[in-house]
Protein backbone atom coordinates (compact mmCIF):
# COMPACT_ATOMS: atom_id res chain seq x y z
CA UNK A 1 0.00 0.00 0.00
CA UNK A 2 0.92 3.30 -0.70
CA UNK A 3 0.40 6.85 0.12
CA UNK A 4 1.44 10.27 -1.37
CA UNK A 5 3.66 11.80 0.60
CA UNK A 6 3.27 15.66 0.65
CA UNK A 7 5.19 18.57 2.13
CA UNK A 8 6.48 19.08 5.44
CA UNK A 9 4.19 21.36 6.75
CA UNK A 10 2.85 19.95 9.76
CA UNK A 11 4.36 22.29 12.20
CA UNK A 12 2.54 25.16 11.15
CA UNK A 13 -0.56 23.04 11.28
CA UNK A 14 -0.25 22.21 14.71
CA UNK A 15 0.12 25.36 15.74
CA UNK A 16 -2.74 26.46 14.05
CA UNK A 17 -5.04 23.80 15.72
CA UNK A 18 -3.49 24.05 19.04
CA UNK A 19 -4.26 27.43 19.31
CA UNK A 20 -7.63 27.22 17.56
CA UNK A 21 -8.38 24.39 20.15
CA UNK A 22 -6.65 26.87 23.50
CA UNK A 23 -9.09 29.60 22.04
CA UNK A 24 -12.12 27.80 22.02
CA UNK A 25 -11.53 26.47 25.24
CA UNK A 26 -11.17 29.77 26.83
CA UNK A 27 -14.19 30.38 25.25
CA UNK A 28 -16.20 27.93 26.24
CA UNK A 29 -14.77 28.27 29.76
CA UNK A 30 -15.61 31.45 30.17
CA UNK A 31 -18.99 30.70 29.09
CA UNK A 32 -19.56 28.39 31.61
CA UNK A 33 -18.15 31.05 34.44
CA UNK A 34 -20.63 33.70 33.60
CA UNK A 35 -23.53 31.41 33.36
CA UNK A 36 -22.86 31.32 37.28
CA UNK A 37 -23.54 34.67 38.10
CA UNK A 38 -23.33 35.42 42.17
CA UNK A 39 -26.72 35.81 43.75
CA UNK A 40 -26.89 38.80 46.29
CA UNK A 41 -26.46 37.38 49.68
CA UNK A 42 -29.35 37.42 51.84
CA UNK A 43 -29.49 38.74 54.90
CA UNK A 44 -29.45 36.48 58.03
CA UNK A 45 -31.86 37.61 61.08
CA UNK A 46 -30.10 35.47 63.62
CA UNK A 47 -26.61 36.95 64.12
CA UNK A 48 -25.07 40.07 62.94
CA UNK A 49 -24.40 43.06 64.47
CA UNK A 50 -26.93 45.55 65.36
CA UNK A 51 -26.84 49.00 63.37
CA UNK A 52 -28.88 51.96 65.07
CA UNK A 53 -31.62 53.82 63.13
CA UNK A 54 -29.95 57.41 63.50
CA UNK A 55 -27.93 56.56 60.89
CA UNK A 56 -28.84 53.56 59.12
CA UNK A 57 -32.54 53.20 60.33
CA UNK A 58 -35.48 51.80 58.41
CA UNK A 59 -38.34 53.60 58.19
CA UNK A 60 -40.50 52.22 60.82
CA UNK A 61 -37.66 53.11 63.15
CA UNK A 62 -36.56 49.59 63.80
CA UNK A 63 -32.79 49.17 63.97
CA UNK A 64 -31.31 47.03 60.93
CA UNK A 65 -29.34 44.10 61.50
CA UNK A 66 -25.75 43.99 59.27
CA UNK A 67 -24.20 40.57 58.26
CA UNK A 68 -20.63 40.36 59.81
CA UNK A 69 -17.91 39.33 57.25
CA UNK A 70 -17.93 35.64 58.45
CA UNK A 71 -21.48 35.53 57.82
CA UNK A 72 -21.48 35.38 53.97
CA UNK A 73 -21.75 32.29 52.09
CA UNK A 74 -20.64 32.46 48.26
CA UNK A 75 -23.90 31.60 46.05
CA UNK A 76 -22.19 30.91 42.90
CA UNK A 77 -20.26 28.19 42.83
CA UNK A 78 -16.26 28.07 42.22
CA UNK A 79 -14.28 27.66 39.16
CA UNK A 80 -11.33 25.55 39.01
CA UNK A 81 -8.29 25.57 36.77
CA UNK A 82 -5.36 23.20 36.22
CA UNK A 83 -1.83 23.02 34.72
CA UNK A 84 0.01 19.92 34.76
CA UNK A 85 2.48 17.73 32.66
CA UNK A 86 3.85 13.92 32.42
CA UNK A 87 4.81 11.37 30.15
CA UNK A 88 2.30 9.22 27.83
CA UNK A 89 2.58 5.62 26.76
CA UNK A 90 0.71 4.79 23.62
CA UNK A 91 -0.35 0.84 24.20
CA UNK A 92 -0.07 0.08 20.57
CA UNK A 93 2.74 2.05 19.29
CA UNK A 94 6.90 2.60 19.59
CA UNK A 95 7.75 4.44 22.81
CA UNK A 96 6.50 7.16 25.54
CA UNK A 97 6.38 10.96 25.09
CA UNK A 98 5.50 14.30 26.61
CA UNK A 99 1.89 14.83 28.02
CA UNK A 100 0.77 18.13 29.19
CA UNK A 101 -2.72 19.04 29.84
CA UNK A 102 -4.74 21.97 30.79
CA UNK A 103 -8.43 21.45 32.35
CA UNK A 104 -10.84 24.41 33.54
CA UNK A 105 -14.61 24.60 34.71
CA UNK A 106 -16.65 24.78 37.60
CA UNK A 107 -17.35 23.04 40.72
CA UNK A 108 -21.03 21.90 41.44
CA UNK A 109 -21.48 21.19 44.92
CA UNK A 110 -18.65 19.78 46.77
CA UNK A 111 -18.25 16.56 44.94
CA UNK A 112 -18.84 17.72 41.19
CA UNK A 113 -16.29 19.13 38.86
CA UNK A 114 -17.17 19.78 34.92
CA UNK A 115 -15.16 21.02 32.60
CA UNK A 116 -13.27 20.90 29.57
CA UNK A 117 -10.11 19.24 29.01
CA UNK A 118 -6.92 20.15 26.47
CA UNK A 119 -4.21 17.91 26.32
CA UNK A 120 -0.93 17.43 24.50
CA UNK A 121 1.22 14.29 23.63
CA UNK A 122 4.21 15.10 21.35
CA UNK A 123 7.43 12.73 20.63
CA UNK A 124 10.25 13.04 18.15
CA UNK A 125 12.51 9.71 17.30
CA UNK A 126 14.91 8.47 15.03
CA UNK A 127 14.76 5.47 13.19
CA UNK A 128 11.54 4.34 14.15
CA UNK A 129 8.58 3.80 12.57
CA UNK A 130 4.31 3.41 13.33
CA UNK A 131 1.79 1.46 12.39
CA UNK A 132 -1.08 1.90 10.47
CA UNK A 133 -4.29 -0.64 9.85
CA UNK A 134 -6.07 -0.05 6.05
CA UNK A 135 -8.57 -1.39 4.26
CA UNK A 136 -7.81 -1.97 0.65
CA UNK A 137 -10.34 -3.00 -2.27
CA UNK A 138 -12.34 -5.94 -1.49
CA UNK A 139 -12.25 -4.92 2.24
CA UNK A 140 -9.27 -6.08 2.99
CA UNK A 141 -7.67 -5.15 5.97
CA UNK A 142 -4.00 -4.54 5.49
CA UNK A 143 -1.55 -3.60 8.63
CA UNK A 144 1.87 -1.87 7.80
CA UNK A 145 4.51 -0.10 9.83
CA UNK A 146 6.68 2.34 7.67
CA UNK A 147 10.36 2.98 8.83
CA UNK A 148 11.41 6.17 9.33
CA UNK A 149 14.56 8.13 9.34
CA UNK A 150 12.60 10.71 11.75
CA UNK A 151 9.34 11.18 12.91
CA UNK A 152 7.38 13.92 15.12
CA UNK A 153 4.30 12.79 16.16
CA UNK A 154 1.70 15.04 18.17
CA UNK A 155 -1.72 13.66 19.38
CA UNK A 156 -4.53 16.47 20.54
CA UNK A 157 -7.66 15.38 22.53
CA UNK A 158 -10.17 17.50 23.37
CA UNK A 159 -12.35 16.49 26.30
CA UNK A 160 -15.95 17.84 28.19
CA UNK A 161 -14.94 15.79 31.03
CA UNK A 162 -16.45 15.31 34.67
CA UNK A 163 -14.91 14.42 38.06
CA UNK A 164 -16.17 13.13 41.19
CA UNK A 165 -14.27 14.49 44.51
CA UNK A 166 -14.19 12.09 47.39
CA UNK A 167 -14.01 15.04 50.40
CA UNK A 168 -11.77 12.89 52.38
CA UNK A 169 -10.56 16.18 54.64
CA UNK A 170 -10.01 19.39 53.43
CA UNK A 171 -6.70 18.99 52.05
CA UNK A 172 -6.92 16.13 50.61
CA UNK A 173 -9.27 14.89 47.79
CA UNK A 174 -9.42 11.71 45.58
CA UNK A 175 -11.35 11.84 42.49
CA UNK A 176 -12.04 9.59 39.50
CA UNK A 177 -13.64 10.81 36.25
CA UNK A 178 -13.76 10.27 32.35
CA UNK A 179 -14.38 12.42 29.18
CA UNK A 180 -15.76 12.26 25.85
CA UNK A 181 -14.94 14.46 22.89
CA UNK A 182 -12.45 14.52 19.56
CA UNK A 183 -9.09 13.90 18.74
CA UNK A 184 -5.97 14.85 15.98
CA UNK A 185 -3.26 12.97 15.38
CA UNK A 186 -0.23 14.85 12.99
CA UNK A 187 2.52 12.65 12.00
CA UNK A 188 5.13 14.09 9.68
CA UNK A 189 9.24 13.31 9.29
CA UNK A 190 11.24 11.57 6.89
CA UNK A 191 10.93 7.96 5.90
CA UNK A 192 14.18 5.57 5.39
CA UNK A 193 14.54 6.25 1.68
CA UNK A 194 14.61 10.43 2.49
CA UNK A 195 11.62 11.20 1.39
CA UNK A 196 8.71 13.59 3.42
CA UNK A 197 5.91 12.70 4.44
CA UNK A 198 2.91 14.27 6.62
CA UNK A 199 0.03 12.64 7.63
CA UNK A 200 -3.16 13.89 9.53
CA UNK A 201 -5.97 11.87 11.33
CA UNK A 202 -9.23 12.60 13.43
CA UNK A 203 -11.89 10.18 15.59
CA UNK A 204 -13.73 10.45 18.44
CA UNK A 205 -11.99 9.43 22.03
CA UNK A 206 -12.90 8.99 25.54
CA UNK A 207 -10.82 9.20 28.63
CA UNK A 208 -11.10 7.82 32.18
CA UNK A 209 -9.12 9.18 34.92
CA UNK A 210 -8.21 8.72 38.74
CA UNK A 211 -5.91 10.71 40.98
CA UNK A 212 -5.97 13.13 44.11
CA UNK A 213 -6.00 16.65 44.83
CA UNK A 214 -3.42 18.12 48.11
CA UNK A 215 -4.36 21.40 49.24
CA UNK A 216 -1.72 23.68 50.20
CA UNK A 217 -4.29 26.60 50.52
CA UNK A 218 -7.47 27.31 49.83
CA UNK A 219 -7.37 28.58 46.46
CA UNK A 220 -4.33 26.39 45.43
CA UNK A 221 -3.57 22.52 45.30
CA UNK A 222 -0.90 19.86 44.07
CA UNK A 223 -2.34 17.18 42.11
CA UNK A 224 -1.58 13.73 40.75
CA UNK A 225 -3.38 11.75 38.03
CA UNK A 226 -3.59 8.63 35.56
CA UNK A 227 -5.44 9.05 32.83
CA UNK A 228 -6.11 6.03 30.34
CA UNK A 229 -6.90 6.98 26.80
CA UNK A 230 -9.15 5.28 24.12
CA UNK A 231 -9.46 6.45 20.26
CA UNK A 232 -8.86 5.30 16.97
CA UNK A 233 -8.45 7.87 14.41
CA UNK A 234 -9.00 7.52 10.69
CA UNK A 235 -8.21 9.34 7.54
CA UNK A 236 -9.12 8.18 4.00
CA UNK A 237 -7.03 9.11 1.41
CA UNK A 238 -6.82 8.02 -2.49
CA UNK A 239 -4.32 4.91 -3.26
CA UNK A 240 -2.98 5.92 -7.06
CA UNK A 241 -1.65 1.78 -7.10
CA UNK A 242 -4.80 0.21 -6.21
CA UNK A 243 -6.70 3.00 -7.74
CA UNK A 244 -9.16 3.38 -5.21
CA UNK A 245 -9.77 5.45 -1.81
CA UNK A 246 -8.75 3.66 1.35
CA UNK A 247 -9.40 4.37 4.90
CA UNK A 248 -6.53 4.20 7.37
CA UNK A 249 -6.93 4.02 11.48
CA UNK A 250 -3.98 4.72 13.81
CA UNK A 251 -4.88 2.99 17.76
CA UNK A 252 -3.88 5.22 20.30
CA UNK A 253 -4.80 3.81 23.23
CA UNK A 254 -2.60 4.49 26.09
CA UNK A 255 -1.71 5.35 29.75
CA UNK A 256 -0.57 8.90 30.84
CA UNK A 257 0.49 10.24 34.04
CA UNK A 258 1.10 13.55 35.02
CA UNK A 259 0.77 15.77 37.64
CA UNK A 260 0.91 19.82 38.66
CA UNK A 261 -1.13 22.63 39.97
CA UNK A 262 -5.27 23.83 40.71
CA UNK A 263 -6.20 26.51 41.13
CA UNK A 264 -9.50 27.51 42.39
CA UNK A 265 -11.50 30.72 42.70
Amino acid sequence: MTRRAVGPTGVARISRHLFVAGAGTTVLWCFALLAWTPAPAAAAEGSGTVLRSGSFGSAAGRPLRRRAPGDYQRQAPYGFLTLGGGVFDPANQPGDGFYGVITGGTELGPMLDLGISLSWYHRGSQGEGYTTTGVGPGGTVVQQTIQTSSVDTDLLPFMGIARVRLPITPYFQPYVGGGVGYEWLFIEGIDDQGFAFSYDYGGFGAQAMAGVNFAASPSVSLYGEATYNFTTVEDEFYDPYWGVVVNESVDYDGLAYHGGLRFRF
